[in-house]
């Protein structure tokens, strides 16, 4: 019974025991429970600020973007109004600038069709202003061609020697032939070609004065008049009176070849070649430019530029078949020159009569006798190339006396006159004994 009584308080014990450590448990668990929700609270809590801040950064992130994009887009959106406007100002000014292009345009084509119809009115003013159309390409075929027929003309006549040898100093054929075609163009430069309008007009002496007159003070005003004057002439003079001078020319040359030829001069050939001669004096007299004879005496050098030599020679010139036609001087332009000061104002170089060689000479003397006259600079003394020689006694009179000669033979070689040359010696001589003195 105690055993059992024994028995049953271990066991109220032991049960009491066991409580006490579940009650424990328990107590820890709801301690750590709380622990662990106070943990977690504290966790989610942290976790919630955290979350946010990462909200409110990113919502502020968001709100730079939206705002620097409505920016840009404000941006892109002004420029392209911008652009808008330029392209349709483009546009516009596109539109005007057409606009205009196409007035322009129409009236330029008015204008060259204002302009073609004023120079076709012009040319025929020109053409009407003219005796003939020809131009100078046209003048020198005519010319060419009446030197050509004359030529013709002279070979198939028959001279009778005595009269002919007479008369051309020359008994031989070919030259014979030259000496009758000189004599026959010297007739028509003279009663042709030299006449202030053409042959049989009444006023050619009255004309020609009044030509000259004006000429001398303006070369475009008298071109114009020698034009329209010969054209008028040529139309209103009396028919009459001018086949009355060609009928004079004609018989004057035939009468002259009947004198000298032994067959029977063509009187046709005659008539032809003088209305060839007047045809080209209406054709010289028609241009725009003083187309005149260069005179050509005899014994002068040949030139080849403006001279043909008919027997293939060259040297001097013995005889003159026809004088060379040379344009004189361009018309003058009407545009009125331009004035210039008194101190702008250039000397016109003169156009110089010498020929290259001649004038390549010419500056090599003016080159020796400026060095002669120059001499030496020193110190601001100058002494001459005579004063230098002086100091040498007799060979320096002796250098300049060979330097002087040397000046002389320059001279002769541009064959100058005898008497200046003879004064140039006698210059040297007398310097020469004046120095020995």
């Amino acid at each position: 019974m105690i055993q059992e009584m024994d028995t049953i308080s271990q066991g109220t014990e032991s049960v009491t025991l066991i409580e006490e450590q579940d009650g424990k448990v328990k107590e820890d668990s709801e301690s750590d429970k709380d622990l662990y929700l106070f943990s977690l609270n504290e966790s989610l809590q942290i976790h919630k600020e955290m979350v946010e801040r990462v909200q409110g950064e990113k919502d502020d992130v968001e709100e730079e973007c939206e705002r620097v994009m409505a920016e840009e887009q404000a941006k892109m959106a002004k420029a392209k109004q911008v652009v808008l406007v330029k392209q349709q100002q483009h546009i516009e000014e596109r539109m005007r600038l057409e606009t205009i292009y196409n007035q322009l345009k129409n009236e330029l084509e008015l204008k060259e069709c204002e302009f073609r119809r004023m120079e076709g009115k012009f040319q025929s003013h020109l053409k009407s202003a003219k005796a003939t159309e020809d131009d100078l390409m046209m003048v020198q075929n005519k010319f060419n061609s009446l030197l050509n027929e004359i030529s013709d003309f002279c070979g198939v006549l028959e001279y009778d020697n005595d009269d002919i040898v007479s008369w051309s100093l020359s008994d031989d054929l070919e030259t014979v032939n030259w000496w009758i075609e000189a004599w026959m163009m010297q007739v028509i430069i003279e009663d042709i070609l030299d006449t202030p309008i053409q042959p049989g007009v009444e006023i050619n002496n009255a004309f020609g004065k009044m030509y000259e007159w004006v000429k001398k003070r303006n070369v475009s005003w008298a071109t114009r008049i020698r034009q329209q004057m010969t054209t008028f002439m040529t139309r209103q003079s009396n028919e009459v009176e001018v086949k009355r001078a060609k009928d004079d020319i004609v018989n004057k040359i035939i009468e002259r070849l009947n004198s000298v030829v032994m067959n029977v001069v063509d009187k046709e050939k005659v008539k032809d070649i003088v209305e060839r001669a007047v045809q080209l004096n209406l054709a010289l007299k028609s241009q725009d430019a003083v187309i005149d004879k260069v005179t050509i005496e005899e014994g002068n050098v040949f030139d080849a530029n403006m001279m043909i030599s008919v027997s293939g020679e060259e040297g001097g010139v013995s005889l003159v078949i026809s004088p060379p036609f040379m344009k004189q001087q361009v018309v003058q332009s009407s545009t009125p020159e331009k004035k210039t000061s008194w101190w702008s104002r250039k000397k016109q170089q003169p156009v110089s009569p010498l020929t290259l060689e001649e004038q390549r000479i010419l500056r090599k003397v003016k080159s020796r006798a400026h060095f002669l006259d120059r001499g030496l600079s020193c110190c601001c003394f100058q002494v001459g190339f005579d004063g230098l020689v002086g100091f040498i006694p007799v060979i320096g009179d002796f250098i300049g006396v060979l330097l002087a000669i040397q000046l002389v033979y320059i001279a002769m070689s541009l064959e100058l006159p005898n008497e200046l040359v003879s004064k140039m010696m006698f210059n040297i001589a007398f310097d020469f004994v004046i120095r020995l003195d």
